[in-house]
């Protein structure tokens, strides 16, 4: 039997069914001057320190603030957690698709350039009933079986599989989290 531990609390898959966690963040995309498109690093993520070249300092006028959402949800067919999010702008608008797709790092998106459509989809939210974007949990259950199969140690079932998938849509993982508490 698969038990998901968070910080302590064990959740059994029985009632994942109708619970799920939820992390909603603000982000700051900006776009360098000297620079055509760095518009993949967030201001948070970005260290600015004394440059004599103004022309690379970021731009505000270029930057957007965008607020993500993100919810694990428990998919019982599939038998694995599932990564459910949406990116929004400052007006309350969705973020377009092919937007989104463009926030991903570039190595997952060069990885993936066939495959982008078959892992990065958009579903209903299986509690809410709205469209939400997910990454497609089909390979998930083998991935993660590899994982644990080449662990010397118990591991945070629910930590690693984030801490693999999260950074492709911008959702990082604090290292504290892969501790045993």
């Amino acid at each position: 039997m698969l038990l998901i531990i968070v910080k302590g609390n064990i959740f059994e898959p029985s009632l994942l069914s109708s619970t799920y966690m939820l992390k909603k963040m603000l982000a700051t995309t900006v776009c360098c001057n000297r620079l055509e498109n760095i518009s993949n690093q967030m201001v948070s993520d970005m260290e600015i320190e004394s440059l004599e070249d103004v022309s690379c300092m970021p731009d505000v006028s270029e930057s957007k603030t965008l607020t993500y959402e993100y919810h694990v949800v428990y998919n019982e067919s599939y038998a694995v957690p599932v990564l459910y999010f949406n990116i929004f702008t400052n007006d309350g608008r969705l973020l377009p698709l092919d937007e989104v797709w463009s926030q991903c790092p570039t190595h997952y998106q060069t990885h993936l350039k066939d495959n982008k459509w078959s892992t990065l989809t958009q579903q209903e939210h299986p509690l809410l009933g709205r469209p939400f974007l997910q990454l497609h949990p089909c390979h998930t259950a083998d991935f993660m079986a590899q994982v644990i199969s080449k662990s010397s140690q118990k591991i945070n079932y629910l930590a690693c599989w984030l801490s693999t998938v999260g950074p492709m849509v911008g959702l990082n993982i604090p290292s504290d989290y892969m501790c045993k508490d």
